[in-house]
């Protein structure tokens, strides 16, 4: 346990926080399930601290008890606080529990699958005192469903720096990361451009995934294209270690560092093993946006240490290459650190996701708020806070989805998949702003930083943190139940 006290005024409470605590703000379990909650109670530690003394806990089961008896010897009531996926809530028997999820489908799992009862969100958050969502779409979701505990919005907080970054010119003169990256400029067509290589002495890559996708029958595409993160999962269960050892080697391409940005930088931040994250379009889509474009860079930083995964990313980047392209793609698989990260920013003309469904996508509010424009479809929770003022929208449809964390999926809610020939066309008019049309780069630039200012400034969030807080606090809940 890791106690913080800063007691405000003459409150009687505390609080006891829970979450994965996989280590992902100092670079470990990066891409595991539940690792990005850990960055969302960062976000929100100095807040809450700020309502009344805290109490981080590892170890929910063991430990959110205990840390309830030490706040109690000091004559402050306890309240439990999860930022966790329902069905992995720790709900106490002995304190009021506060579950704080992220969620991005209309949907929301109204049955106990898979032999967990809490899988079943409604009747989990049902069992809570109070339900924090970080956006509207969220909140919607919930109340629709049939959620009864009080539901209260309250977004993840952006932190002064990102608002403070510097405006940059597309056209500036390079700035230098200090990292490792797999740096790929150009291909004139297959066999040019630099080594386009089919690994294994030009055999296919033989692994259990492609042994297993071979072997898919008239179904595969959809398998593949509706659900990559069940196919994988399953995958995963089978494929050898010698296979997870061996296929960072077949990348035969030298490694950089420095990295230098240049020209209208392109920057994605995703997990590859996300079913979500849609990234095969993101990138035939760039190369093609951006085949006669020498000043246009796409940097990719890969949210994973499974060296598999990040193959498959460079695999699908080396199928491209028969495409004749001038411009430039950056892959980094590395851990970067916070002023890494931020430096990468700053070097970035926009913020580019093909995501089929978020619950936040932090990623996008940071470069929104640091005044860097985005290319996204605006869906889920994306479209509470991304239209054509502060970027360029993607058309998207609406295709049968499942919920992530189910063994066996079933068709049960919806995602969005982005529209590919929409991707291409909204980034080309990305570049030709960002080269041509200064002055409406700069207009989406300000708006949105104030977009997210207005609506993430610690300022902002506070307020309704407190008040969320403050209802569990003093009794309110049970009577806003009964109301409902």
């Amino acid at each position: 346990m890791d106690g913080a006290a800063s007691l405000n005024g003459d409150r009687n409470h505390g609080l006891v926080v829970s979450t994965y605590f996989k280590g992902a703000t100092v670079g470990k379990g990066l891409g595991t399930a539940g690792y990005s909650y850990e960055f969302v109670r960062q976000l929100f530690a100095p807040l809450m601290k700020r309502w009344g003394e805290v109490i981080f806990v590892k170890d929910a089961a063991r430990e959110v008890e205990q840390a309830g008896r030490q706040l109690r010897a000091k004559s402050l009531r306890p309240i439990h606080v999860g930022f966790v996926a329902c069905q992995d809530l720790y709900l106490s028997p002995s304190m009021p529990n506060v579950v704080v999820p992220a969620w991005e489908f209309p949907d929301v799992p109204n049955e106990g699958f898979d032999s967990n009862p809490q899988n079943d969100w409604i009747a989990t958050s049902n069992r809570c005192d109070l339900v924090i969502a970080h956006v509207p779409f969220t909140a919607r979701a919930l109340i629709r469903s049939g959620v009864t505990s009080p539901v209260r919005e309250v977004p993840v907080p952006m932190p002064q720096s990102y608002f403070d970054v510097p405006s940059r010119s597309p056209m500036a003169a390079p700035l230098s990361l200090d990292a490792n990256a797999y740096v790929f400029q150009g291909s004139a067509g297959s066999g040019a451009g630099g080594r386009t290589v089919i690994p294994n002495g030009g055999a296919p890559r033989r692994t259990i995934k492609s042994i297993l996708r071979s072997s898919m029958s008239a179904g595969k595409n959809v398998a593949r294209t509706l659900t990559p993160d069940f196919v994988w999962s399953t995958m995963q269960l089978f494929k050898s270690e010698y296979v997870r050892k061996q296929a960072i080697k077949n990348i035969d391409h030298p490694l950089t560092n420095p990295i230098d940005l240049s020209g209208i930088v392109y920057t994605s931040i995703f997990n590859p093993a996300d079913g979500r994250k849609n990234w095969r379009d993101l990138i035939t889509g760039f190369v093609t946006a951006m085949k006669d474009c020498e000043d246009a860079t796409l940097v990719l930083k890969l949210v994973t240490k499974d060296p598999e995964f990040f193959y498959d990313v460079y695999d699908c980047y080396r199928k491209t290459r028969v495409i004749p392209h001038r411009c430039k793609v950056v892959m980094i698989r590395e851990y970067l650190s916070d002023p890494q990260m931020m430096k990468l920013l700053e070097a970035s003309s926009y913020y580019l996701t093909t995501t089929r469904a978020e619950g936040n996508c932090l990623p996008l509010m940071n470069y929104l708020a640091a005044g860097r424009p985005g290319i996204t479809a605006a869906h889920t929770a994306i479209g509470d806070y991304f239209d054509n003022e502060v970027g360029f929208v993607v058309n998207s449809n609406l295709t049968p989805a499942y919920w992530p964390q189910e063994l066996r999926p079933k068709y049960r809610t919806s995602w969005h998949q982005p529209v590919w020939t929409s991707l291409v066309d909204q980034l080309r008019r990305s570049y030709d702003v960002a080269k041509h049309d200064r002055a409406t780069y700069e207009r989406l630039s300000r708006n949105g930083r104030a977009r997210m200012h207005d609506w993430l400034s610690e300022e902002r969030v506070y307020p309704l943190l407190r008040d969320a807080l403050d209802l569990v606090a003093h009794g309110e809940t049970r009577s806003i139940r009964r109301a409902a």
